[in-house]
């Protein structure tokens, strides 16, 4: 194979990786996965439901970019701050990176116009929450995300209020049951992800379930919520019940077939991928 076509295939390679680890395609996900849940509870979509859609995906995208610069990248951010403030201290080209990630807020702002008055007083839980699970506070600087075992519960929260408070005004049996149902599914596929992290979180003295529990507890416990929430689907009588059963059995596989080896695509891809694809097929068979 030509050289040039080598080069081509790497640039390729190097894109798509770059869409799921800067969280181009979990932001996707999130979108789709408010406007599948609009579709569960309501039977219809608005022109207000693609307006939260959009939103959700640029909140995402700036959410996990703010704890990421907050994170691993807060040097980095002092130094671009300091280039802003002080004349000292000089512009330089890996600034434009902090940059370009905090311009996200831009269509965030714009994009406030056209959601439904109604969802503003929703919106505070999970905004706070995802907020100050980025930012630091406090004299010490602390995360919420740094205080015990909180983590994946406010990952699952924020992510089952948005799939199911966000997307009705009535209904609320319907609602509550979605919500505990969303947040079952999101605590089980983030535990895979929490394995991966065990390294990371000793060295940032973080304690999560995996930690104190240990992998086969904590496999179980994800096992434990995929099977609550097949009882939920089943028991609820609402739409596509094979769709969601087939979306949340494919997760449970995933974390039966979770190891120490696997890459970022089992879990940036697949395991990520499982919110899609129920979304998607929702979405397809909502309109076709």
């Amino acid at each position: 194979m030509p050289v040039g076509k080598n080069k081509i295939l790497f640039r390729l390679k190097q894109l798509v990786k770059m869409v799921f680890i800067k969280n181009y395609f979990i932001a996707i996900c999130a979108g789709f996965w408010y406007l599948s849940s609009a579709i569960l509870i309501n039977n219809s979509l608005s022109s207000s439901d693609f307006a939260v859609a959009a939103f959700v995906f640029f909140s995402t995208v700036l959410m996990y970019n703010l704890d990421r610069l907050f994170g691993d990248e807060w040097p980095l951010v002092r130094s671009f701050i300091l280039s802003v403030f002080n004349k000292n201290h000089t512009f330089r080209k890996a600034h434009a990176k902090v940059a370009i990630q905090i311009l996200f807020i831009v269509p965030i702002f714009i994009l406030l116009f056209y959601l439904p008055i109604e969802l503003f007083g929703k919106m505070l839980p999970p905004v706070l929450l995802a907020f100050f699970y980025a930012l630091p506070i406090g004299a010490r600087g602390h995360r919420i995300r740094e205080i015990p075992f909180v983590k994946i519960f406010v990952i699952a929260f924020v992510w089952a209020w948005i799939g199911s408070f966000w997307c009705s005004y009535t209904q609320p049996q319907m609602v509550v049951r979605l919500f505990f149902e969303r947040f079952l599914f999101i605590y089980a596929i983030t535990i895979p992800f929490d394995l991966r992290d065990v390294k990371a979180d000793i060295r940032q003295s973080l304690t999560t379930i995996p930690l104190k529990a240990g992998t086969r507890l904590s496999l179980l416990t994800s096992l434990i919520a995929i099977a609550v929430m097949l009882v939920l689907i089943f028991t609820g009588h609402g739409h596509f019940l094979f769709i969601r059963s087939v979306a949340a059995s494919f997760a449970l596989l995933l974390v039966l077939l979770w190891n120490k080896k696997r890459t970022w695509v089992y879990y940036l891809f697949f395991i990520d991928g499982c919110i899609l694809l129920e979304a998607l097929v929702i979405f397809a068979q909502y309109y076709w």
